[in-house]
Order: structure tokens, then C-alpha cells, then sequence
């Protein structure tokens, strides 16, 4: 199974204003003057926005960080139970693998040993199992 990952934790503000871009053709003076003001108002819609909303941001940053948790625990109880489910259908395959190789190996031992031929059990195993197996695929082909 491919890891789930949780969204990615929302980005924090920005802590810098963005690049005063004055206009081509203004004096240098009036330029600096412009520049000052931009990084005035900013800081101080900054502080604003921050005062009035910051307790609101913290409230949605822990609810985040709690959605986070909770995605991350239950991906990786998916994850257990997922990996415990496919070990019990590998543990039941051989098992029934084990057993299967276990009655053809007792029936071939039994009639090889035992009458040291193809005797009529023999022939009348092999017949069922010819009859079980081999007769579908050839009804299917045929």
C-alpha cells in the first residue's frame, strides 16, 4: 500500500512586505519618500491584521496540527491492519499449500510403497483428480 501523507500545514504569513516597485521617471527623493510609507502602511496593516486575527490563525494553526495527528494515527492503524490481513491470507495460502501437498504426497507415497504400482487406487485417485481438475479446463477450451 502507498503511504497516505497528510495536506500540507497551511504556510505561515508573510513576515516581509513585498518589493516597493516605484514608477520609471520619478526622482530619486520622491522615490524614497514613497518607499518609506509603503513599509510604513504595511507594517502597519500588518499589526493590525495580526492584532484582530492572530488568536483566530493560532486557533486554525492547532486545529491544522490536530487534523495532522489524527491523519497520520489513522494511516498508520490502516497501515497495520493492512499488513496484518495480508500476512494471515499468506499464513492460510501455505497452510492450505501444506495440505494439499501433504495428501498428494501421502496418496503417491501410499500407492508407490506400498504395492510398488499403479495399482487400481492409484488409478482411481488420479481418475477423480483428472475428472476435477483436468475436465474443466477442457470443457472450457473444448
Amino acid at each position: 500500500m502507498d503511504e497516505e501523507q497528510a495536506p500540507p500545514a497551511p504556510a505561515p504569513p508573510p513576515r516581509t512586505p513585498q518589493a516597493f516597485v516605484p514608477l520609471d521617471g520619478r526622482p530619486a527623493d520622491s522615490i524614497a519618500v514613497a518607499q518609506q510609507l509603503y513599509e510604513q502602511v504595511y507594517a502597519q496593516v500588518n499589526a493590525n491584521l495580526v492584532d484582530a486575527f492572530g488568536e483566530e490563525i493560532q486557533h486554525l494553526r492547532d486545529h491544522s496540527a490536530a487534523l495532522e495527528s489524527a491523519f497520520n494515527d489513522l494511516n498508520a492503524d490502516y497501515a497495520k491492519e493492512f499488513a496484518a490481513q495480508s500476512r494471515a491470507e499468506e499464513f492460510a495460502t501455505a497452510i492450505g499449500n501444506a495440505v494439499q501437498f501433504k495428501t498428494f504426497s501421502t496418496m503417491w507415497s501410499s500407492n508407490i510403497m506400498h504395492s510398488l504400482s499403479f495399482d487400481p487406487a492409484w488409478d482411481t485417485w488420479i481418475t477423480g483428480f483428472r475428472t476435477m481438475f483436468c475436465s474443466r479446463d477442457s470443457s472450457r477450451h473444448g
